[in-house]
């Protein structure tokens, strides 16, 4: 904003900060009341259904695509992001300025000492903390998973995390939430199944693990205490820079896809059910 600011003097730019708690309904609020306080917002995309019954968003479909050079930043764009995120009944309402995509982060030097795999499933992930929790290494006491669960931070991230990965198994155009050939709720044995994995995750997780946000992720791998995390990867590599286990040479990271499920949800019977060839073509 400062440098659109300087290049552009007879712009002025003003950003409002405010918490990411406040912030959804500010952007509702903004949208239905059209009091045209803020001319953009940098929201995440969960907004949108509420949004779209308000008439609130301007159809930003001529300017992407109005030059050679815009059509081709667009197509420069993943395309779940730009097609199944940024648009509602093909229209483009929101760009999308950065992608959060979740990665599974961990210990490489740890699992190879206990001789442990890296976890393909979140049984599997949850396995792995609870074989490494409180064990000591390199002179330091091991934390299973660190996850940053204070209220109002990422919370429904990692819930939705987990979740997909029972309920949703032929791409993001079936949902993960609700089927969206009828908007039936994908909860069932599912919703229990998730809520069983977390509560397990957070016994093997440090202990301000319910008093912190994303840092919580970060600063425990980052000291050498963590041995499993997810997260974002921005916010590791922002926080890599300087006075870390890997970086003075202590420990080796390893990132790879987040965990899956060997069983899935029956939308039929919201039954958990064991993955076969049709269910988990893509697993």
């Amino acid at each position: 904003a400062k440098q659109f600011s300087r290049e552009r003097d007879d712009i002025n730019v003003e950003v409002v900060v405010v918490s990411m708690a406040e912030l959804s309904p500010n952007v509702i609020n903004e949208a239905r009341s059209k009091t045209g306080l803020f001319d953009g917002f940098v929201t995440p995309p969960g907004v949108m259904g509420s949004i779209v019954e308000e008439d609130g968003w301007a159809d930003l479909t001529g300017y992407t695509t109005s030059t050679p050079n815009s059509r081709r930043d667009w197509i420069d764009i993943f395309l779940n992001y730009r097609q199944w995120i940024s648009q509602y009944q093909s229209k483009i309402l929101m760009y999308p300025l950065d992608g959060d995509v979740l990665s599974l982060y961990y210990r490489q030097d740890v699992l190879d000492h206990f001789g442990l795999k890296v976890p393909r499933t979140w049984d599997e992930y949850n396995q792995v903390a609870e074989a490494t929790h409180g064990k000591k290494y390199k002179n330091r006491t091991l934390t299973g998973s660190c996850i940053g669960r204070v209220k109002g931070c990422g919370g429904a991230y990692w819930a939705n995390l987990v979740l997909s990965s029972m309920t949703q198994t032929r791409g993001t155009w079936e949902g993960h939430l609700f089927d969206t050939d009828n908007m039936t709720p994908l909860l069932g044995d599912a919703f229990e199944k998730l809520l069983e994995l977390m509560a397990i995750q957070a016994k093997f997780g440090p202990k301000n693990e319910f008093e912190g946000c994303v840092l919580v992720n970060v600063d425990e791998m980052n000291n050498g205490t963590c041995v499993l995390s997810y997260n974002w990867g921005n916010s590791f590599t922002t926080h890599l820079n300087t006075g870390t286990v890997f970086q003075e040479g202590e420990g080796k990271m390893g990132v790879t896809v987040t965990p899956g499920s060997t069983h899935v949800l029956d939308r039929k019977t919201m039954k958990l059910v064991r993955c076969n060839q049709d269910l988990c073509r893509f697993g």
